[in-house]
């Protein structure tokens, strides 16, 4: 009866379609979803290969590798490029080999290990870099790297995560404030802020702190001791300091310099290479200073990738240590246009919190074609039980 054709007005080969298409969903949208599952839950993580020259200066590799949970950072890195061994050392990676002047050191999400390659094991989503420069003052420093913000505060080392502390003096709260929400932005949740004298001892010795003050300020003055001994920049008579690739003092400023540099905390009662917490320093001589590094670390942080420390007089970024063909300078002047995934990908480890959104993503369209496929096979079904009434 042509008035009555069931739900929708389907007829003919309607109900043929919708039983393809209900296979269809069935059979490769879901296991394509349960390989998603499968895949996050099979033993296997993913980790970033990062190789340079000099400081980070020259890009030598850029790897992102998929291996199994537990394997080594000197195996992940085997994944990712050519390496030789010289017993428990990786001497050449890449075809650059290692030398009594230069070597290739790592760092595991910015901050530089302390066992062998093959001693440590990755964790998702975890950052190793690996540096090759000269050691002979550097053999145990920089020790964490300024451009792999905002780890360690987000995956830690060894996956142990310690909370972080915005500490800031008196004038530079909104500051504080502003880099809390940049942490918060990045993915780290267990961000506070107060001035730096409200401290607790457990919180100065073992948690991550970002000190927002002045280089004469008591608690920096404290944290310069550990620059002057083996970093690459420095105060000392009212001067900022910045030694070269060999560590010799080359370079001093005055006021109007911001500084940026990160170390592991050096008031850990395990020693400052335990590898647990780090101490960053958003310092100058002055309040001009102190700002103009403010304004690199929150909004031009994509300019600090694969830097070790910086200064800034408001138009360029000044690179530390000075490498052999002198101070290499990044400029401020036009911050370029970035797109919302470019800023993603500045920050080290982005990939897993992008991967795991699409995975929610597709877990979401899966849920709906489930549940769409199972409403056109109940329609099929009517519209059977309707033409089967009317034929009657």
């Amino acid at each position: 009866m042509e008035k009555n054709k069931g739900w929708f007005g389907m007829k003919g080969k309607a109900g043929f379609l919708i039983a393809v298409l209900g296979a269809f969903l069935w059979f490769a949208v879901l296991p394509a979803f349960a390989g998603m599952v499968k895949e996050q839950s099979n033993g296997e993580i993913q980790v970033r290969v990062i190789g340079t020259k000099n400081f980070g200066e020259e890009p030598v590799f850029d790897q992102t590798v998929v291996v199994k949970e537990g394997t080594s950072a000197g195996e992940a890195l085997e994944k990712a490029v050519a390496i030789e061994m010289s017993g428990s050392y990786i001497e050449t990676i890449a075809g650059i080999k290692g030398s009594q002047k230069e070597y290739w050191l790592y760092y595991i999400n910015g901050v530089m290990a302390n066992v062998f390659a093959h001693g440590y094991r990755m964790k998702e989503g975890d950052v190793m870099h690996w540096d090759f420069h000269d050691w002979r003052f550097y053999m145990h420093s920089p020790q964490a790297m300024l451009g792999a913000f905002p780890e360690p505060c987000w995956h830690g080392y060894a996956g142990r995560i310690k909370p972080t502390v915005v500490c800031y003096e008196q004038g530079f709260a909104a500051g504080a404030e502003k880099i809390k929400e940049k942490l918060l932005d990045n993915g780290i949740k267990d961000v506070t802020v107060k001035e730096y004298d409200a401290l607790s001892e457990e919180e100065k010795n073992t948690f991550n702190l970002f000190i927002l003050a002045r280089a004469d300020n008591s608690l920096l003055q404290e944290v310069n001791e550990s620059f002057v001994r083996q970093e690459a920049i420095f105060f000392q008579n009212k001067q900022i300091h910045v030694r070269d690739y060999a560590g010799k003092p080359v370079k001093t400023y005055r006021e109007g310099y911001g500084v940026l540099q990160v170390i592991q905390n050096p008031f850990n009662p395990k020693g400052s290479w335990s590898c647990e917490s780090t101490v960053w320093s958003i310092t100058g001589l002055d309040e001009r200073g102190v700002n103009r590094a403010l304004d690199v670390l929150i909004n031009q942080t994509g300019k600090l990738q694969n830097t070790f420390a910086i200064l800034t007089d408001g138009k360029d970024i000044l690179r530390a240590p000075v490498s052999p063909g002198g101070i290499k300078t990044i400029s401020l002047a036009e911050e370029a246009k970035r797109t919302e995934l470019e800023a993603t990908a500045d920050s080290p480890g982005e990939s897993g919190k992008k991967e795991y959104s699409l995975m929610l993503v597709a877990a979401g369209w899966g849920a709906v074609l489930v549940l769409l496929s199972t409403v056109l096979i109940l329609i099929s079904k009517k519209k059977k039980r309707n033409k089967k009434l009317y034929s009657e």
